[in-house]
């Protein structure tokens, strides 16, 4: 059905769309003539071509008003989220801030607390700090849950935050003390840096340990240790022992294997290499400290003994070893790639011992009687130093205190070498 002119009494089919004051009104072409000279309102008149039916007027109607509709509440929408996403932000802004402000508060009452005692701070293992620490920030992000918002990235800061703190402590051990096993033998020897004097201590633990042992500090006290040579025996026992209680905890059995130092990096044991009777070994592995799970890591393109790692780049460590002919081999690892990159060094020796330290510009490279030097950047170019160096092997995790590397010899020797003048001496002998 066609619409009929709007003008009263008239009957004819209307031809034009006229929007008067936002109402539409149909006319014929007379009276539509009529409307505009009587009325003062501004018109808009539109033609109509093909009179539409009334069900076409209505539909065009209807789309309209849900335009409009679509159109109020997509801004209402954005404004709402707007202010939501502001009052989060601010919060969370808040939240780090306070943070922040704990952070610096706690660091200077652990500062006054060393200062003015001699007594070490209350500690705990780093498993039970991870799993209360998890807890807490599981409570405190639980009302954020109901929000419709991405918070793990400041969960992560927050955690990060919280992990700077309650590690401290525990780093603070790491540069301060060096550990071997005396073969065959339960007895532990830690040697202190700081008050140059040693101490023994039998550990509580299933057997005895051989020598050339996979081992470093976990903690002020905690060390870890896998793997050692027992008389003609390959060792593959792994523990993480309490050096207050004296105590081994036994872990998943490592690889059977010795001469590879390992690198306790990002809350995991790294080691590369190693010797396994007379096979240098490819095989390389990673002990995650949380899990307590050994995994497999990529294999090195050959066989190497006397491995010796270090932090290199934010996920990268930086390890040297010895080839069976003695040839020395220098890459780099990426431990989110499992990935190796190998570099340039052409050096070799009868000797097979390694030790790869660095201060804040300069690379060192120790091997049996030479050490190496080359500034830290993309490429390395090293050079000879001319000085006497004699050491059989490392026994001891390598620490790096106060602008001197120290570790201990298979002769139980302790010796220092200082990363500015190169200059290497022999502190003492352990009896």
């Amino acid at each position: 059905m066609s619409f009929l002119c709007s003008w009263p009494n008239c009957q004819t089919p209307a031809s034009n769309i006229t929007t008067c004051k936002r109402k539409k009104l149909y006319f014929c072409f007379d009276h539509l003539q009529k409307h505009n000279v009587l009325c003062s309102n501004i018109h808009k008149n539109v033609l109509i071509e093909n009179t539409p039916t009334s069900d076409n007027i209505l539909t065009i109607d209807a789309v309209e008003n849900i335009i409009k509709w679509t159109k109020d509440i997509t801004k209402k929408s954005k404004n709402d989220y707007n202010k939501i996403m502001l009052e989060i932000r601010s919060a969370l802004k808040d939240t780090l801030s306070a943070i922040k402000k704990i952070k610096i508060h706690c660091k200077g009452i652990r500062s006054k607390l060393r200062k003015d005692s001699s007594l070490e701070l209350p500690g705990t293992n780093l498993e039970e700090i991870n799993i209360e620490l998890k807890a807490l920030l599981k409570n405190v992000f639980t009302d954020w849950k109901t929000v419709s918002f991405n918070t793990s990235e400041y969960v992560d800061d927050i955690e990060n935050s919280f992990y700077s703190v309650l590690y401290s402590d525990y780093r603070e051990g790491l540069d301060r003390y060096l550990d071997f096993f005396i073969k065959n033998t339960k007895t532990l020897v830690t040697f202190d840096i700081k008050l140059c004097n040693y101490t023994k201590k039998d550990i509580d633990m299933q057997g005895v340990q051989g020598n050339n042992i996979s081992i470093c500090r976990l903690s002020s006290n905690e060390i870890f240790i896998e793997g050692g040579l027992l008389l003609s025996e390959y060792l593959d026992s792994c523990y993480i022992i309490d050096t207050k209680l004296g105590k081994g905890k036994a872990m998943l059995n490592g690889q059977k294997r010795r001469a590879a130092q390992p690198l306790f990096f990002k809350n995991s044991i790294y080691i590369f290499g190693g010797q396994s009777y007379e096979i240098y070994l490819n095989d390389c592995n990673e002990f995650n400290l949380t899990s307590k799970i050994w995994r497999n890591l990529s294999r090195l393109n050959t066989g190497l003994s006397c491995t010796s790692p270090l932090p290199w780049k934010n996920n990268e460590i930086l390890v040297v070893g010895s080839d069976l002919n003695g040839r020395r081999y220098l890459f780099s690892y990426n431990i989110i790639e499992d990935f190796y990159l190998y570099f340039n060094f052409d050096h070799s020796d009868k000797y097979h011992m390694n030790l790869l330290v660095r201060n804040d510009k300069f690379l060192l490279l120790l091997s049996a009687n030479s050490l190496f030097v080359t500034e830290i950047g993309e490429f390395f170019e090293w050079k000879k130093v001319e000085h006497k160096y004699a050491y059989y092997g490392i026994i001891s995790q390598v620490t790096i205190r106060e602008k001197k590397a120290y570790f201990i010899d298979s002769n139980a020797n302790v010796f220092s070498i200082c990363l500015e003048t190169y200059q290497m001496e022999n502190l003492l002998k352990i009896e």
